[in-house]
């Protein structure tokens, strides 16, 4: 639980705090966006528990469903993910002992939100590549079952989605490896910005063919495709930020990192 209404998810506009108050905080605040948040037993919350120089310090706390001061709102009526449903939580001096804070006092953002930030975009590329792979044997069947011509021009359109879907199989596979290995890869930080252009013009590829070789698309490809098309469309403006910094470290000689972005 990180992001909040309005604000989104950057250090400098979050609002929520945690006040210490005899052997434990009590936090008072509001998040949104949670992913299974209307179906969650506890919370992760993050919250601002002292400020050095001009810089917020964040501490996460465990906060179990059904403490006194945690609210749960209506869930978010989102028209993709609908298997994964979204929602907030409103935060009224609820208070938890300080043994529920995940990790150290203060140190949060740079020991659990900036790794949990790039956790979560190299790991969903995983399921990305799926769903396109998915949307491809949807597809394929389809083309089977209207009988349409396989000319030319639809030939090659397949097969630009076979090699994006390929590529990016072996980029999400390798970007895990790079995770988990005991060296540091630089590198890594540009993968998700690669993947993700990838992912949009496979995407955008999917839709031509569709259109122009008259396909009828059922059910189940239409909710993938929606599904997929918000995926790799979140976030633009972190991504735009994210490709500067890239830019500004090419031009620095300095390594990118993502606390930097």
């Amino acid at each position: 639980a990180i992001s909040e209404p309005e604000r989104g998810a950057h250090p400098k506009y979050l609002k929520t705090v945690a006040h210490e108050e005899g052997n434990g905080y009590v936090l008072s605040g509001e998040k949104y966006y949670l992913t299974n948040g209307p179906i969650a037993d506890l919370f992760l919350v993050a919250a601002i528990t002292g400020v050095k120089g001009s810089r917020k310090q964040f501490t996460v706390f465990i906060v179990p469903k059904g403490t006194t001061g945690l609210l749960l709102t209506e869930p978010m009526k989102l028209s993709f993910l609908r298997p994964s449903p979204h929602g907030g939580i409103v935060l009224r001096d609820c208070a938890v002992p300080s043994a529920n804070i995940l990790g150290k006092k203060g140190s949060a953002y740079a020991d659990i939100i900036i790794p949990f930030g790039e956790l979560e975009v190299i790991l969903s590329m995983g399921p990305i590549v799926g769903g396109m792979k998915k949307e491809l044997e949807l597809l394929v069947n389809a083309i089977r079952e209207q009988r349409i011509r396989a000319n030319d021009e639809l030939k090659n359109g397949l097969g630009e989605l076979k090699y994006l879907a390929d590529t990016l199989d072996i980029m999400a596979y390798e970007a895990a490896n790079m995770l988990d290995s005991d060296t540091s890869h630089p590198e890594l930080y540009s993968v998700p910005l690669c993947s993700r252009n990838m992912a949009i013009r496979f995407q955008s590829q999917l839709d031509v063919i569709m259109s122009q070789a008259n396909i009828k698309s059922d059910m189940e490809l239409s909710l993938l495709a929606n599904d997929l098309d918000h995926l790799v469309n979140m976030g633009k403006n972190t991504v735009v930020i994210k490709q500067r910094k890239l830019g500004e470290s090419v031009l620095s000689g300095k390594a990118y990192n993502n606390e930097s972005a």
